[in-house]
């Protein structure tokens, strides 16, 4: 008589069925052992985004303690309701911005609609006022004078600022934050036109937000990954990424570093070289972004008001009937705007010459105009357009 065997199907199926016929379970790992492979992935995630953090504030620590910051819409500006202490040089002031993120007085909040007339100033370092306290920049100054008579000034100057720029913040304030002002001053520096040049790619995005995302700001790896796959360029003078701009520009020395990029920053309006490598380039940008400047002010009438004024460069050169006068000057009749124009106000006959001027009026071994010079240029404007700002009351 054969032995019974059973099949390995037989023995298959069996395994799958208690003593009852019914369908067992299946074999499977403790969840104890499940727990703990969740518990590994979770510790290793929070310990790369703790060591990405960690790194982030430390390459970047400098940017995320300024009291400045990039922009997706404008590029670049001030933060908000700062109070901090930094230096231009051997100059050290205090900075004090306001809910719009301009320099003033004090922390406060601005009310975007006024019954009173305001005027709004834009430039450059010159009008943020580098070197010196908020009360001895021209806007200070401006709104002590014309504050006696009710208007209000408020100062969105910010260090490399540019025609691109200027639009761009304005729009900004006008069409995205609905701020209400009656006239708008726009002080064109000579280092405007290289700076045209560098910002000719950017473009606004990202609406009304105040500035780049938290996570962007603080992340190492967020930033590294932005340098790939961003569309907009991270240019700024001579240094290439947003966290740079954001350092630069509270002392010299990495000011001071970047010269290649800088060579003829100042020179474009006596050097035939320069101006047509890149000199002609940027006036032609320049005067399209102004062009739409001067349409959004006429859109929401608000006055329009150019100045220009040399840097020592044209001093030194006695640059006096200047391109950069030549041009705007052009400008302003072509479209009914007031000039204020400064260049006489710095060649005056009565200075020894260019050495006596440039010591009496700018920072030691700086371009930036120190306190007596701030105030000659607000009494120049006052004298030019006093009347016109306070009419409006």
């Amino acid at each position: 008589m054969k032995k019974r065997t059973r099949s390995k199907s037989t023995v298959k199926a069996s395994a799958k069925t208690d003593s009852h016929g019914h369908p067992g379970n299946p074999i499977s790992k403790p969840a104890g052992t499940r727990k703990f492979k969740i518990a590994v992935v979770a510790f290793s995630v929070l310990l790369f985004v703790t060591l990405d953090l960690v790194c982030g504030a430390y390459i970047g620590g400098n940017q995320q303690r300024s009291f400045r910051c990039s922009h997706p819409y404008y590029h670049h500006g001030l933060r908000a309701n700062q109070d901090q202490f930094t230096h231009w040089g051997g100059h050290r002031y205090r900075m004090l911005t306001n809910s719009l993120g301009f320099r003033d007085h004090h922390i406060r909040t601005v009310p975007l609609q006024s019954e009173t007339p305001r005027v709004v100033l834009i430039g450059d370092s010159m009008i943020e006022g580098l070197g010196v306290a908020y009360e001895k920049t021209v806007a200070g100054q401006l709104e002590k004078r014309w504050s006696e008579v009710g208007v209000k000034v408020l100062n969105a100057g910010v260090v490399s600022y540019s025609p691109h720029l200027y639009y761009l913040r304005v729009r900004h304030l006008i069409e995205e934050l609905g701020l209400q002002f009656s006239h708008l001053v726009v002080f064109i520096d000579i280092s405007d036109i290289q700076d045209e040049t560098f910002y000719r790619a950017f473009q606004a995005s990202g609406g009304a937000g105040q500035e780049h995302g938290w996570w962007r700001r603080h992340s190492l790896m967020a930033r590294v990954i932005d340098q790939f796959v961003s569309p907009q360029p991270r240019t700024n003078n001579e240094f290439r990424t947003d966290a740079e701009v954001n350092v630069w520009m509270e002392g010299t020395d990495a000011y001071q570093a970047g010269t290649d990029p800088e060579i003829g920053r100042w020179e474009w309006t006596i050097s035939d070289d320069i101006y047509e490598q890149w000199g002609k380039q940027g006036l032609a940008l320049a005067r399209g972004h102004m062009i739409e400047l001067n349409e959004l002010c006429r859109q929401h009438q608000i006055g329009l008001t150019v100045v220009v004024y040399p840097s020592p460069v044209q001093i030194f050169a006695k640059d006096k009937e200047s391109r950069q006068v030549l041009f705007w000057r052009d400008f302003c009749d072509e479209f009914d705007l007031t000039l204020v124009d400064l260049w006489p106000t710095f060649f005056d006959d009565a200075y020894a010459g260019p050495g006596e001027i440039y010591k009496r009026f700018y920072l030691f071994s700086d371009m930036h105009w120190n306190e007596l010079g701030n105030q000659l240029v607000a009494e120049k404007v006052d004298e030019a357009i006093g009347p016109i700002v306070t009419a409006a009351r």
